[in-house]
């Protein structure tokens, strides 16, 4: 008779009970059983407490709030004489927070515009302008001019939104 392998598994009470039965050759044609068995303790993983939610809240930045904005695009050269504004983004470069909730995360997005140079003026910077803030399907007009002159301006750019902007963040549960 061939060699057998019988496995049968019990389960219960968080045990697992694997029973291995295995036919070994014997010399004279005949077989013998040598049953194994091994327990396995399956044990709760560790649960730890679920997070709280956090809630939903309105928080409204005022007007006259200064923001730090960096430009993203590569602004083309200043062009004499050239009468069309150029739109280009911009990102915000740290976030605005009303107490400790971030009411506009950094890297929201900001568009600016390059103005047209003027015609009488070779070497004068053409100047550049915030326009608007964009989060949550608001545009939220910005005020702010820094003067460019063909290479990306150094670091950030500072400009005043000019109106109130509400937005819903979220705020943690706090225990009560």
């Amino acid at each position: 008779m061939p060699p057998k392998t019988i496995v049968s598994l019990l389960a219960g009470a968080g045990v697992i009970s694997i029973c291995l039965s295995a036919g070994l050759a014997q010399a004279g044609g005949g077989s013998v059983s040598s049953p194994v068995q091994v327990s396995l303790r399956i044990l709760p993983a560790s649960v730890s407490p679920a997070p709280r939610p956090a809630r939903k809240v309105p928080v409204t930045v005022p007007a006259g709030t200064a923001v730090t904005l960096r430009i993203v695009d590569r602004l083309p050269p200043s062009q004499e004489g050239t009468v069309v504004a150029r739109r280009f983004l911009m990102e915000v470069a740290r976030p605005l927070t009303v107490g400790r909730l971030v009411a506009v995360p950094a890297h929201t997005p900001a568009e600016g515009e390059l103005m047209p140079a003027p015609a009488n003026r070779k070497s004068a910077p053409q100047m550049a302008q915030a326009n608007w803030l964009l989060l949550d399907n608001q545009s939220v007009p910005l005020s702010g001019q820094f003067a460019y002159s063909g290479s990306s301006p150094d670091g950030t750019i500072e400009a005043v939104m000019l109106q109130d902007m509400t937005v819903i963040v979220d705020a943690p549960v706090t225990s009560e």
